[in-house]
Order: C-alpha cells, then sequence, then structure tokens
C-alpha cells in the first residue's frame, strides 16, 4: 500500500524527511502529499510484522534471535519512527498511530523480546530510544501518564544499569532522560510516577526505577554527555529542595553524593603535580589557565557541579553532600598533598587550593573548606600552620601562599582574621598599657599619612616614570583606599565583635585558660556564619562566633557587653545548614600562642604577658625587614599583602599598621619602624653610588616597559602558565579583586604578563638585568621605587580610614538629632 496519494513517491522520500527542517513551507507541502489513512495503514503492517517475528521466539527465549531477523526489526522501526514524525507533524488533532501504538502495547511486548537478543540488543534498544525521544519531546504529559508507555520506557531504561554501553547508545539514553527530568520539573504531578511514596510498595516496585544510578555514570564525564547528565542532575536536585520524598530517595537510596566527592578524588589525582611555571611573576591561576589545561578544566568543572548541586538541593542533601567532601576529599586528599615534602609539589597544590577558595561561591561549601584549612590537624600538623611558615621562604612557595592568604583576607571572614591576627592583638600585649585607651583615637589632621609620606626616599626624577607629580599619583590611591575600604566595612559590619580594644571587653581574658574552654564547650555557639543561598546574599561576612558567650564571658556587671551585640538572629534557614553553620572546634578562640619565657604570675591570668603578634604578623614583619633580600615579584605580593590587611576598618587592626601615635613595647617594631629602617639601608647604599641617575633610567624604563607590555602583548607565544593579558575576562568571583594601586602606570606590574615580558635586555624591560651591570645596585633602586609607591599607598589609606570614620560619626550625630 503506498503511503502517498501519488504512487511515484518513495520510501526513500519518507526517510528523508527531517522533522527539524528550518524549511517549515517545504516541510508543509511535503506534508500535504501524504494520506495520513494511508500512513496509518503501513504503520500498522510494520508492527505485525515486527510482532510476528518476535511470537517466533515466543515459546523459545533462550534461542538467540538470527541476524536478519533483528536486521528486519530494526528496519521497520526505523520506518515507524518516520511515521511517527509525519503524524506529529501533521495538523490532524488524531494521532492513530500513536493510539495503535499504545492500544496494542507493542512497546512492552517489544521492549520484553529485546531482553532476549543478547549480542544485537543494544541495535534495537537505540531504535527504541529514538522512538521515545520523538514521542516525549511532543507528547510527555500526555504520554507518561499512560501505563503502556510508561511501564516498558522504565524497564528499558533499567536495562541499561551496569552495562557497557557505546558512545551512540550513551547519548541517546542521556537525551532520553534529560527530557524526563525537565518533564518533571515542568509538570510536578509527575514525580510520583518515577517517585512513588514509599507506602505504596506495589506500585514501587512496580515503578521502580533508579534515575541517578543510570545518570551517575556519567557526571563526571567532559562534553555533551557530560553536560546534559548534570542538567538532569541538576533538576532532580532543585525539585528535592521542596519534595520530601525525592529528598528522602536521594540520601537514602542513591548513591550520587559519595559519587560527587569520589568524582572530585579521581579527577584531582589527574591533575599535575608539578607545573610548567615560567613566567617568574606568576602567583595563582587566571580563567585562561584552567582552560588551557583539560585536566583542571574537568576538576573546575566537577567542583562546580558540587557548588551548584548545594545551592538548589534539599537540605539533607546538602549536609551529605558536604560530610561527603569534607571527609572524603579534602581530608584524605588535599590534607597530605599540603603537606608534601617536594617544592615543586607544594606550589602546585597550594596554587589549586587557592583556586578552590576563590571559585566557591556557596557559604556552607566554602565554610567547609575554611575550617579544614584552619581547623584539621594532619600527621600533628595544623595546616594553616604550616602555610604562615612557608612565607618566610625564599621561592616560588613564598609567592603562591601569600596569594593564597590574601585571597582568605579577601574574604572579610572573621573567623579568619581571628584566627590569623585578632585573637593575637585582643588582649592588647603589643602596645604600653597606657596606650589601650588610644586604640579608637581619630586623628583628624591625618598625622599618620603625613608619618608616612616623610618616609618616602629620595632618588633622582626620570621623565620616564615620574610622569606625574605626586598630587596627581597620590589621588589615584585615595581612590582606590576609598573604595577597598568602603566596600570592606559593608562587608564586615554584621560581625559580632567591632575589635575596637574594649569590644570584645578584655576581662575576657582574664579567664583562666581551662575555664574559657568550658565556657566555650558548655554554650553551643551559633554563629551567623556565612549566609544560606537562599537569602540572596552575595557575601562572605562573617561567621559570628559566641552568641551566648557575651552574657558571662566579663568578671562583674561593668565588663558585660552591650545588649545589641546579644543573641544576633541567624540568616541560616535550616537545621542542617546550621550544622555547617557551627564554630570549627570547641577550642578557645582568644587564646593566643606564647614564647617560651616564663610567665608572670597572677591569681587570674590566663594569658602569657609576654607581646605578642601572632605567627602571620610576625613572619610578614620579619620578611619586610628583609625586603632588600626579596625578588622583585615577591615584594609585590608581599607590599600587597600587608595594604590589603590595612584596609580592614577595625580599630585593632588598623591602629597596629597605620597608626605612628602608638607606643608599641620594645621588642615589638612598628610599621613605621621597619619602613624607617629600610629607608635608612637603601638611603644609605644609594649615597655610594656615583653614577645612580643611569641607574635610576634602566629600572624606570624596565618598569615601563613592563607595563606596556602588559597592556600589549597578546598570549599567542606564551606558555600554558603564562597569564593572560588585561583585556582577558576572569570567570572566577573573587579572582578580580586584583590589586590596582601603586598608580596607574605601576599598578600595572600586578596585572599578568606573558613569559615573553621577562627575557630581554635591559632596555627592553628585564628585570633580572642579567646583561646589564651594577646588577644590585639596580636592584636597590628598583626596591627604592617600590618602597615609594608603597607608602604613598598606606598614606592614603591611613587618611580614608580617617575620612571614612568621620563620615560615619556625622551620619550617627544626625540620626541623633533627628
Amino acid at each position: 500500500m503506498s503511503w502517498t496519494k501519488t504512487n511515484n513517491a518513495s520510501v526513500n522520500s519518507v526517510k528523508s524527511f527531517n522533522l527539524n527542517n528550518n524549511n517549515n513551507n517545504n516541510n508543509n507541502t511535503f506534508l500535504k502529499d501524504f494520506d495520513l489513512s494511508a500512513c496509518y495503514d503501513s504503520f500498522k503492517k510494520h508492527w505485525q510484522q515486527i510482532h510476528e517475528i518476535i511470537k517466533k521466539y515466543e515459546n523459545n527465549f533462550s534461542s538467540e534471535p538470527k541476524h536478519d531477523d533483528v536486521l528486519t526489526v530494526v528496519n521497520h522501526l526505523s520506518q515507524i519512527l518516520t511515521l511517527i514524525q509525519v503524524e506529529l507533524r501533521s495538523e490532524c488533532s488524531t494521532k492513530s498511530c500513536i493510539e495503535y501504538l499504545l492500544e496494542e502495547d507493542y512497546l512492552h511486548c517489544l521492549c520484553a523480546w529485546t531482553v532476549s537478543t543478547r549480542k544485537y540488543n543494544n541495535s534495537l534498544r537505540v531504535e527504541q530510544l529514538r522512538i521515545y525521544e520523538v514521542l516525549l519531546s511532543s507528547l510527555h504529559n500526555e504520554l507518561l501518564t499512560r501505563e503502556s508507555f510508561l511501564k516498558p520506557l522504565i524497564k528499558l531504561l533499567n536495562s541499561f544499569n551496569g552495562d557497557c554501553l557505546p558512545v551512540d547508545i550513551e547519548k541517546k539514553l542521556v537525551i532520553l532522560i534529560n527530557q524526563l527530568c525537565s518533564s518533571f520539573s515542568q509538570h510536578l504531578e509527575l514525580l510520583t510516577l518515577f517517585f512513588p511514596p514509599s507506602s505504596n510498595n506495589e506500585q514501587a516496585e512496580e515503578f521502580r526505577f533508579d534515575i541517578f544510578s543510570l545518570l551517575v555514570q556519567f557526571v563526571h564525564r567532559d562534553g555533551m554527555i557530560g553536560e546534559q547528565a548534570r542538567d538532569s542532575l541538576l533538576l532532580c536536585m532543585s525539585l528535592s529542595k521542596n519534595n520530601e520524598i525525592i529528598a528522602d530517595y536521594i540520601t537514602n537510596k542513591s548513591n550520587i553524593c559519595p559519587v560527587l566527592a569520589a568524582g572530585l578524588n579521581g579527577l584531582y589525582s589527574l591533575l599535575p603535580r608539578k607545573l610548567s611555571i615560567t613566567s617568574p611573576d606568576w602567583y595563582r591561576f587566571a580563567a585562561d589557565d584552567v582552560y588551557e589545561m583539560k585536566e583542571l578544566t574537568n576538576f573546575m568543572n566537577s567542583l562546580e557541579f558540587c557548588n551548584v548541586v548545594i545551592q538548589v538541593c534539599h537540605p539533607r542533601i546538602k549536609a551529605q553532600l558536604f560530610d561527603y567532601i569534607y571527609q572524603g576529599f579534602l581530608v584524605p586528599v588535599i590534607g597530605p598533598a599540603l603537606l608534601q615534602s617536594t617544592e615543586e609539589e607544594l606550589v602546585a597544590t597550594t596554587a589549586y587550593f587557592e583556586l578552590l577558595i576563590r571559585s566557591v561561591t556557596h557559604p556552607g561549601l566554602l565554610y567547609a573548606f575554611i575550617k579544614f584549612l584552619l581547623k584539621e590537624d594532619i600527621d600533628g600538623q595544623r595546616i594553616i600552620d604550616c602555610l604562615i611558615q612557608r612565607i618566610s621562604f625564599d621561592s616560588k612557595l613564598c609567592i603562591v601562599t601569600l596569594a593564597l592568604l590574601e585571597t582568605l583576607i579577601d574574604l572579610n571572614c572573621e573567623d579568619i582574621m581571628l584566627e590569623l591576627i585578632l585573637k593575637y592583638l585582643l588582649p592588647c600585649t603589643h602596645i604600653m598599657l597606657s596606650q589601650r585607651n588610644r586604640i579608637q583615637r581619630v586623628d583628624p589632621y591625618c598625622g599618620s599619612t603625613e608619618r608616612f609620606l616623610s618616609l618616602m626616599i629620595q632618588i633622582p626624577k626620570c621623565n620616564q616614570y615620574q610622569q606625574n607629580n605626586l598630587l596627581s599619583d597620590y589621588h589615584t590611591y585615595l581612590k582606590y583606599a576609598r573604595s577597598r575600604i568602603k566596600s570592606c566595612r559593608k562587608s564586615t559590619h554584621s560581625w559580632t565583635y567591632p575589635y575596637d580594644g574594649e569590644n570584645p571587653p578584655q576581662s575576657c581574658f582574664m579567664l583562666k585558660q581551662e575555664e574559657f574552654t568550658k565556657l566555650i564547650c558548655d554554650n553551643e555557639v551559633e554563629p551567623n556564619s556565612l549566609p544560606s543561598a537562599d537569602d540572596g546574599s552575595s557575601g562572605y561576612e562573617s561567621f559570628k562566633m559566641l552568641k551566648d558567650s557575651e552574657r558571662v564571658i566579663g568578671v562583674d556587671d561593668s565588663n558585660q557587653l552591650d545588649d545589641r551585640h546579644t543573641n544576633p538572629p541567624s540568616p541560616c534557614g535550616s537545621e542542617a545548614a546550621l550544622e555547617y553553620c557551627t564554630d570549627f572546634s570547641h577550642q578557645p578562640y582568644f587564646k593566643p600562642q606564647f614564647s617560651n619565657s616564663s610567665p608572670r604570675k597572677g591569681a587570674n591570668d590566663a594569658f602569657v604577658a609576654t607581646p605578642f603578634i601572632g605567627p602571620l604578623l610576625c613572619v610578614i614583619f620579619q620578611k619586610l625587614e628583609n625586603l632588600l633580600d626579596c625578588d622583585f615579584y615577591t615584594m609585590l605580593r608581599l607590599t600587597g599583602f600587608i595594604s590589603r590587611l590595612a584596609i580592614y576598618p577595625q580599630p585593632l587592626i588598623y591602629s597596629f599598621l597605620l597608626d605612628h601615635t602608638l607606643v608599641f613595647q620594645p621588642c615589638i617594631k612598628s610599621l613605621f619602624q621597619i619602613i624607617g629602617l629600610l629607608k635608612q639601608k637603601i638611603e644609605s647604599r644609594l649615597s655610594k653610588v656615583s653614577d645612580l641617575s643611569s641607574v635610576v633610567t634602566d629600572v624606570e624604563v624596565f618598569l615601563v616597559d613592563r607595563m606596556e607590555n602588559m597592556n600589549n602583548k597578546s598570549r599567542a607565544n606564551s606558555d600554558f602558565i603564562s597569564l593572560p593579558s588585561t583585556s582577558s575576562k576572569e570567570s572566577f568571583p573573587r579572582g578580580d579583586n586584583k590589586r590596582k594601586s601603586f598608580s596607574a602606570a605601576f599598578g600595572a606590574m600586578f596585572r599578568r604578563s606573558s613569559v615573553q615580558d621577562h627575557v630581554e635586555s635591559v632596555g627592553s624591560g628585564s628585570y633580572r638585568f642579567v646583561k646589564g651591570d651594577n646588577n644590585e645596585t639596580k636592584h636597590i633602586v628598583l626596591c627604592s621605587i617600590i618602597l615609594n609607591e608603597w607608602i604613598k599607598e598606606l598614606a592614603a589609606v591611613s587618611q580614608e580610614h580617617v575620612v571614612s570614620i568621620d563620615i560615619e560619626f556625622q551620619y550617627d550625630f544626625s540620626v541623633l538629632y533627628l
């Protein structure tokens, strides 16, 4: 029987019909030539011929079908698919072919026979996948409620479990599952078909279908298959947020959470253990670096997927995934990797970990990384302590470690700053006793700014570099400092304490150490942690600790904290989220580390009176004292790190770094003292140079050329680790916040550059000065220029702190007057 009104139409013309053809007019014209009743008759005939072949093996399933019979069935299925496409595109409202298919239950019959075909079953299954794909794309809502469609579909999908499949079947399978997940999201009533309540055991067994067991094998795959599998899983995860049945199924009956964590392990193990770093100023991964390393791209895709899953899933799934990532990836994999003995491997691992911290956006997942870094003990060594020690190294490891620590302090997280700096400054042992009430003092005349500028080194001026006068350069620093201080103040406004020398009160340090530990342990601290993704916040403001301890921490009522800091509300939106917003460990947070000197005895002395500013500040200041021995790139990272600390608006921090009026203990050197000593050393050495102007010219030519190279050169000839030009767009949210001070020209050296910028002659900007003379003198001149620009930056930060505090007080007073 002919399928068309004319006898000239052939089967090939029908097979050439393209459902997705963009030329709709041609398709419509072609459809008019079809007799739908003839198509229906032909459709039935194809199925009858398939059914006859199946019946031939009906009573003998043990025998393997003949190759010709299977090939015949496949050809019939191909014709049937074409007829279904024609009917779906026709204007006729009655779908006779599809109704016939469902009423005769042929799909179930075909699926049952396919299982017995053994080595031929893949050829039959792929044709069925095509049929289901076409049907679901047009009639998903209508067909999924039909048992004659749903049961064979589930049986077919279950037949793929545990099989090693060809790529063509994998593609079709993932596409079909993605269609199902899209149907779930659009029609929530369909969820009960694939996730029946556990109470309905008969239905649950009949429609038992583990969609996750099929998808998890593709979740870490690259390419289109992996993307569609991840999209499908995300749709299911998002549905679980408001559906307890799906949430219970995922947490208790699927293995998606351990698979995600195991995938991170496997992909991390494939990363290069050593990096071929040829650019001397490289210190962290840029977006282009990730894209050019396939292994790193795959790993970051997996991490990003975990991050998104946590954002959209049910709290119970979230808690389970947190636990697997922490206990199954961070502790056993990242922990030992960060404590390796080989320096090259440590550089790679530190850079990888910095990239993780910079890329994670969900507060809970970020919290897990920070908790691991600050509190986890690996082989008796706390990871953060090991990182701090590495700053003293004279190698690339120092630079990447400083980059990691700068990324941490860029989070504006109270716990990080408390652990690294604040808990050592809180007792105020670094200043004289009479100075403790001066921490909050504001100098309206900006005396510290003037003091900083007085420390600038006098060097010959050159038209190549110092094209602008001090005022125009300084204005650039002021604008930069104003923006950063404002942003940091906004991010830290919800911290538990202002850290102003009075709040938290110093009376809390009169408790004995064991009493303070018991206090923290007995009070279930509930920090206002990183806000959950649900509340729309994009900040990482605080982990806000010690919720209840303020009410009992003082010695008497006069030392009680202000009521407005008691019982702050928690933004965490669920019990599971709160579980991952708790403090890092039940240990006292105000316990500084002590030297080996004998403590001063007293009735309630909990802390040794020996002045101590903490391991981080100690090693940073020691490195700064030896600035003249550092290479160019270490100087940039070190000064940038200290400047970032100085941005913090907490009085304990900026008074320590920027207040020249505070009198420190004799054993503690202030930043002003260290810079003053550097100034003396540099001027002493420069005074012995006879032809200083020519040396200054060479150095400034290097700086200007370096800036121009970084602005103009493309990365076409650079190594995979060489960093992109300034026109490259960063993809990591906290990676864009690069340091851009040191004026418009000098600040360009903080941007990424290619390896070509560092291998030319002195006149073209080579820092190493290999081809020139007086290398030591040129290095000292370079140090003097960096130091001068850094001094201007610190002066601007100091001045903007005064201005921002003055504006804040004016605002508060105006509110009072109103």
